[in-house]
């Protein structure tokens, strides 16, 4: 190594290094050499000679001035390197020529793997055979005797077309900022880097007529702009060794407009553009990971030293708040961090103040927004602008989406739901080309993305909340009323549909359910909505908010038509079959009944909501015990629901037909039961499919039958099929999971494989006890259950305490006469005999 006359620290080979987040021993290990050569480098002890000052300024994409590596005198130029002696004579690699706007930024955090693969795309088929550049230093306009030497050299043959590629994704999301990046890391790889706004054609034509000049081309000052833009295209047709960027390009017709296809060049886009046609390969720029975004985000806020990891910070959490507010958008997390250190706020200061003006955030740019001088706001509302004036359909289209979830928006949603939407709309959208076209122009402006497999659209937060900003108060209560109405139309009956087709809607359900109490919206297809989930939440054992949800739509409905009308019925009834599944028997048979005498006031007699209330009173007389009356009351909803339902096969048919099988196995007509039991189960595997939690309750029920039969082995095959079926879909604490748990411990029980029936019975009384609390009659069978399972064992005291307590519960909700509580009283009366007897 050479030692300096004077120790003079390179600041510039330090911030390098800080910027790639490499310690000193990191970049000796990438160089070959000592932790203690790189501190001499950086603290101007020594210098490297020209071997490492090849490697540096490769590794770095620098020139050899950008890092401080420039000689001081041309004797040094001479010198060799003792360092590596074998390869001191290569040569430095000089710098290109660089036509670039911007700045290279020193916050750029992520987005290596899309950077490392765009360098591999264009490296895999090189555009050239390179030879080594003229030496043209810095952003500054060339000699005349430079751009000659570029302009005479004759092109070279090759067999390889234009290699084109776009970073296509949605505005602020870092397009322009991987493209400037790309440029800097990899300008070592190109003998001319030339960049062009190409928003319209205009400003592509006026920057082309400046790469004119900086190339320094003979008609460079010609007052004709068609000719220069011709010499232009002819100069990238006859030179290789050069990156065109074309930043924020909309037609990309442009593009054979100023460049032949058969040149020998890179061409790098930038566009929202998700269809780029046969030219230009695409690579989607997604949103910001959440640990970038939050090292941006507090680099950018200047409460993070570049060299400095995120854990080290003091604000992690509050960063994490702020990504996940801006998901994950970079201009969005530019305008916070700026924010943040333009007031001197603290990232919990601005969570503040986001939830109480979130328009004014995003509509502040920020004082050093230069490179992107637009906010979200304004980005956004020009996409969304130049999207209505040319499709206005499609601005209809962002407007619904705004007030759904962002992620996962099923297209049938909006064709299904079109007879709900505003007039206008429905005109623009007759079929599925008209949406097509719509979702066409959405996505030329990346408001939104499409997913071809599984047919969903998926939304920005951002545009979202942009979008709703956009309007005043009124017109916003406006569409989330339509999106209620939409949802509530598309939302399908949990009772007769797939899961998997409920999933698909279901955040979408959850989203509406949150906008009616915010915007306080009454109406009838809000309070139908709420029953729809309500539905669903009681599937998933989500009592409470299942129950807040059916009182909701009760009051809702009782508002809009007063308490004594028709349309209350609905809430009666799913009010009370809820407390029916729950042993709440009291509170339910009111309820039904109300709703059964709405019903049959209605001009048509026997219209099919009878059958629902039959259907619920039947299960609730079964579950007293009033077998005849359920008997009765069932056989009634079966011949309305084969009267009315449009298939002789209908899911809800099966319900009642399976409720029915239920009374028929508790009189002893077992054949009878045994053939309702497979109707209702083939019913539902037919329309349902095998995964869904109704499917499992017609094995659950068929295998207790088969208990009762003694047909044990394929008792046991259903229940665990069943079991595996409820865990997955529903969870394991779950009402119907622990009757298939009860059902096991009963059979075992039969086995007299006691420990095994314990432990099932066990785990179905953990279960219910923690959804319906320990004073339930569904908690008193198993601890009746339990009970004689502790008698059998000959332990006495404890079989006393269950009996006790399951006597207590039965005889204050079912009475003294149901029949559970005899049973109850006669199985505690033997107990007592036998300790008496023990006793003696």
């Amino acid at each position: 190594m050479k030692k300096s006359r004077q120790a003079e620290p390179n600041a510039r080979l330090r911030h390098y290094r800080r910027q790639h987040h490499w310690s000193q021993k990191e970049l000796a290990q990438l160089l070959g050499t000592t932790y203690l050569t790189v501190c001499r480098w950086e603290n101007g002890t020594t210098s490297p000679g020209l071997y490492f000052r090849k490697q540096l300024c490769e590794l770095f994409g620098a020139s050899p001035e950008e890092l401080g590596l420039a000689s001081s005198s041309p004797e040094k130029e001479q010198t060799f390197s003792r360092e590596a002696p074998s390869q001191a004579t290569l040569p430095i690699a000089s710098a290109p020529l660089l036509h670039i706007p911007y700045r290279r930024n020193s916050l750029f955090t992520g987005r290596e793997s899309l950077l490392a693969r765009l360098h591999h795309l264009f490296c895999s088929q090189p555009a050239t055979s390179r030879a080594v550049p003229q030496v043209i230093s810095g952003q500054g306009e060339p000699s005349r005797e430079q751009g000659n030497v570029r302009g005479q050299g004759e092109r070279k043959e090759s067999q390889y077309r234009l290699q084109a590629y776009a970073i296509s994704g949605l505005g602020g999301s870092g397009k322009t900022q991987t493209a400037l990046e790309y440029a800097y890391r990899y300008r070592s790889d190109y003998q001319t880097i030339l960049w062009a706004h190409a928003e319209t054609r205009e400003l592509l034509y006026s920057d082309l007529v400046s790469i004119a000049q900086i190339l320094d081309l003979p008609e460079k000052g010609g007052q004709e702009q068609r000719r220069i833009i011709e010499v232009v295209r002819r100069w990238f047709s006859t030179h290789s060794g050069w990156l065109l960027i074309l930043d924020n390009i909309e037609d990309l017709s442009l593009i054979e407009e100023i460049l032949p296809l058969d040149c020998q060049g890179h061409l790098l886009l930038t566009t929202r553009v998700q269809s780029t046609g046969g030219i230009v390969q695409r690579l989607d720029l997604d949103l910001m990971e959440p640990d970038e975004g939050m090292l941006f985000l507090l680099r950018r806020a200047k409460l993070l030293d570049l060299d400095t990891p995120l854990y080290a910070s003091t604000h992690v959490s509050e960063a994490t708040e702020i990504y996940q507010l801006l998901a994950g958008l970079p201009l969005a997390l530019d305008q916070a961090g700026a924010y943040i250190e333009e007031t001197g706020c603290s990232p919990a200061d601005y969570l503040q103040r986001y939830q109480i003006g979130r328009a004014r955030l995003l509509a502040r740019r920020g004082l050093l927004g230069s490179e992107h001088p637009e906010s979200v706001q304004t980005t956004f509302a020009l996409s969304f602008e130049k999207a209505e004036q040319a499709n206005p359909a499609a601005a209809g289209i962002l407007r619904l989406c705004a007030f759904l979830a962002p992620d996962a928006i099923p297209e049938e949603m909006i064709m299904q739901g079109v007879s709900d939407l505003d007039a206008s709309l429905q005109e623009l959208i007759p079929d599925v080309f008209a949406l097509d076209e719509a979702l066409g122009t959405l996505r030329k402006y990346s408001l939104l993305r499409r997913d071809p497999e599984t047919r969903m659209l998926t939304v920005h937060r951002l545009v979202q909340a942009v979008v709703r900003d956009r309007m005043d108060p009124q017109e916003q209560h406006q569409w989330a009323q339509c999106m209620v109405r939409v949802v509530n139309r598309t939302f399908p009956n949990v009772e007769t549909t797939p899961w998997s087709l409920c999933s698909r809607f279901l955040p979408h359900t959850h989203w509406a359910v949150q906008l009616i109490q915010q915007e306080q919206i009454l109406s009838l297809p809000a309070a139908q909505l709420l029953d729809h989930l309500g539905v669903y939440l009681n599937l998933r054992a989500r009592l409470q908010e299942a129950e807040t949800l059916y009182r909701r739509a009760q009051s809702m409905r009782e508002q809009l038509v007063g308490p004594g009308h028709v349309e209350i019925a609905t809430s009666f009834y799913k009010l009370g079959d809820f407390y029916t599944d729950q042993a709440r028997y009291s509170q339910a048979e009111p309820l039904l009944q109300q709703a059964l005498v709405l019903w049959e006031e209605k001009p048509d007699s026997e219209a099919p909501e009878i059958a629902q209330a039959l259907d619920s009173l039947g299960k609730l007389y079964y579950y007293q015990g009033k077998y005849l009356q359920a008997e009765s009351s069932l056989q009634r909803a079966v011949a309305l629901r084969e009267k009315h339902l449009d298939v002789a096969d209908h899911p809800l048919l099966a319900n009642t037909v399976h409720t029915l099988a239920l009374v028929y196995k508790a009189r002893g007509k077992l054949v009878q039961a045994e053939s309702a039991f497979q109707r209702a189960w083939d019913i539902w595997e037919q329309h349902l499919g095998t995964d869904n939690p109704y499917t499992a309750i017609g094995m659950i029920d068929l295998a207790s039958l088969y208990i009762d039969l003694n047909r044990h082995v394929q008792a046991e095959t259903l229940l665990y099929q069943a079991l595996s079926i409820q865990e997955n879909l529903l969870g394991r604490v779950n009402l119907d999971v622990s009757r298939s748990l009860l059902h096991l411990a009963r059979l075992y029980q039969k086995q007299n494989k006691v420990e095994k029936a314990v432990w099932h019975y066990q785990q179905a009384l953990d279960i219910r006890e923690h959804l319906l609390g320990p004073e339930s009659p569904l908690v008193a069978y198993c601890l009746h259950n339990l009970a004689e399972l502790s008698m059998q064992q000959g332990r006495f005291s404890e079989a006393e305490s269950l009996y006790q307590r399951a006597l207590a519960i039965r005889q204050q909700h079912l009475g003294t006469e149901h029949h559970y509580t005899r049973e109850t009283e006669k199985s505690y009366a033997l107990l007592k005999k036998r300790m008496k007897d023990q006793a003696l």
